[in-house]
């Protein structure tokens, strides 16, 4: 579990060096969908890509009311962050007069359910997720799914992956549980939750790689709630490879849980060559924004 009180701003462009990482949580996937632990199959990823130890149950210690002074202060230096559309999912159709309207879905993934709560995790030995919540798996990809846990011993609620017909793989997606304290004004949460990741969580992610970039951090919306990504991009140490990095921190509208989702894309192999496709590219962008939190409040719902 990583912990930081009151941190100091970074200077632009700086990344955090420490950080620590620890077994995550995972929840429940429906019986058709193959999951697979280390008692099942033995994980076909290049190494490369290995996680080095774990990601990253991420929590921020905000001080007490006596350190709250110093805690507005913080966010308050901390810069607004732009925001951006995410394209993943849109589908547009004309419609034709006389036979039907115009169509628009922003975020819209077919295929195969995956719930992620306290049911999964007890089954997979796990710690529950702080937010449960509930991904869709696209039809038509050879996406291979595989649960963290004392089973597996894999840090991470629940990781997919696609592979090369060598088992190399071209994208490793991985889920875990993220904190951040919910405040008055819902820019200070985007705000902390950027610097998180573009600190402890950049750095805990990208541990045994080399020549790690920082490029941007901005708000989104993802399943209609606010999330922050940052992104990045590194080397591996052995073979060379290039890697886009991509972190992800969904926020639960009404309790301090939340999800957050790190990427890593080979770009000889994905179809993410560069920091632009990073926002409308790739089948792990796709699962990420099918995420839905499972007690969330319905949008224009009362709480």
């Amino acid at each position: 579990m990583l912990r930081g009180s009151t941190p100091e701003p970074l200077p632009q462009n700086q990344l955090g060096t420490e950080g620590r990482r620890r077994s995550l949580a995972f929840s429940d996937p429906r019986p058709s969908l193959p999951i697979r632990t280390a008692a099942s199959v033995r994980h076909p990823i290049d190494h490369s890509m290995k996680l080095p130890t774990c990601l990253l149950l991420i929590l921020i210690v905000l001080p007490g009311a006596a350190q709250e002074a110093a805690q507005q202060d913080f966010l308050k230096k901390l810069p607004p962050l732009p925001f951006k559309e995410e394209s993943v999912g849109n589908y547009r159709s004309k419609g034709v007069p006389g036979l039907g309207p115009n169509v628009e879905v922003k975020g819209f993934v077919v295929g195969t359910p995956l719930k992620v709560d306290a049911a999964f995790t007890t089954q997979h030995e796990n710690t529950p997720p702080v937010a449960p919540f509930v991904v869709v798996i696209p039809k038509n990809k050879d996406v291979a799914a595989f649960a963290g846990g004392r089973k597996s011993g894999a840090p991470e609620l629940v990781k997919f992956a696609t592979l090369t017909t060598e088992k190399q793989a071209i994208e490793i997606l991985r889920f875990t549980n993220l904190t951040v304290p919910l405040q008055p004004d819902p820019a200070d949460r985007l705000k902390l939750c950027a610097h998180l990741l573009a600190t402890k969580g950049l750095a805990g992610a990208s541990s045994g790689y080399e020549n790690v970039k920082f490029l941007e951090a901005y708000a989104t919306r993802i399943g209609g709630n606010d999330a922050v990504c940052v992104h990045a991009h590194m080397t591996a140490p052995k073979t060379g490879d290039h890697f886009a990095v991509k972190l992800v921190g969904i926020l639960h509208p009404s309790e301090p849980g939340g999800v957050l989702s790190f990427l890593m894309a080979n770009t000889k192999l994905s179809e993410i060559k560069g920091p632009q496709d990073l926002s409308s590219k790739g089948v792990g962008l796709a699962i990420v924004h099918s995420l839905k939190f499972v007690d969330a409040p319905k949008s224009g719902a009362k709480p």
